[in-house]
């Protein structure tokens, strides 16, 4: 059964996010974090699946042109108004078929999206990321770990949860899956690694528990079991290319 999008409160992660407190705002914090330590400076940036803004809205403070994409009308409504700019765009439309021009990005993220898609969905959203990213672009995309404990907390948060999940993730990665799909489209420099682990969960005891267990979990386990993927990946110069055959 196909999930219907428009049935999640307007601004519904977004308020999750300024909530600060819980464990699903910390989750979103530390996730969010993680995810923009692994960007640099870039000129133009597009996000797949913004959502209501909350990534490109509160991560970035320099004046790249930013641009979110989503497929739900309602909620780029919500981002235009809190975090819309001269600068910072938000678009109607999904990742399968881009308005955009071939190589227009320095940047392509998605954070969370392609388990919500098909297979073949996902493939072509990859495919158009790689169209629209200049050479020497890069992909960013995060998706949760099916090789760790996520079965188990996506169980508990369809049961017990505010939003069922049952509908939403129809399309599950392991690492080796994303790296070699990834790989597959055409990019090079692949590297795929889990994070975010238990420190959320430590929210119950405080808002800064968490922060605190963080510095002190060691990478090597959330690098290892955690509960969601990082994949990053360069669109190499053809000519580069050219001569690595």
């Amino acid at each position: 059964m196909k999930f219907n999008y428009d049935l999640i409160p307007v601004g519904y992660y977004d308020n999750v996010y300024h909530r600060l407190r819980g464990i699903q705002s910390k989750w979103h914090h530390h996730k969010f974090e993680r995810f923009r330590q692994s960007i640099d400076y870039v000129d133009k940036h597009l996000d797949l699946a913004c959502g209501g803004g909350t990534f490109i809205g509160n991560y970035f403070n320099d004046n790249s042109f930013r641009v979110g994409i989503d497929v739900a009308p309602a909620q780029l409504a919500y981002a235009r108004t809190k975090y819309g700019k001269d600068y910072c765009h938000f678009l109607c439309c999904d990742g399968v078929s881009l308005p955009f021009a071939n190589e227009s990005f320095d940047l392509v993220t998605s954070i969370e999206l392609i388990e919500h898609l098909s297979s073949q969905h996902a493939t072509q959203t990859i495919k158009e990321a790689y169209r629209v990213l200049k050479p020497n672009g890069k992909l960013i995309v995060t998706t949760p770990n099916y090789r760790s404990a996520m079965p188990i907390l996506e169980w508990i948060l369809n049961t017990f949860g505010e939003i069922s999940y049952k509908n939403q993730h129809i399309n599950r990665y392991n690492k080796s899956r994303l790296s070699n799909d990834l790989a597959e489209v055409g990019f090079e420099m692949v590297s795929v690694e889990s994070y975010l682990l238990l420190s959320p969960f430590l929210a119950l005891f405080g808002w800064n528990v968490p922060d605190y267990f963080k510095r002190i979990e060691p990478d090597s386990i959330s690098k290892t079991i955690g509960l969601l993927l990082l994949g990053k990946a360069v669109k190499q110069p053809k000519d580069l290319n050219s001569n690595q055959l």
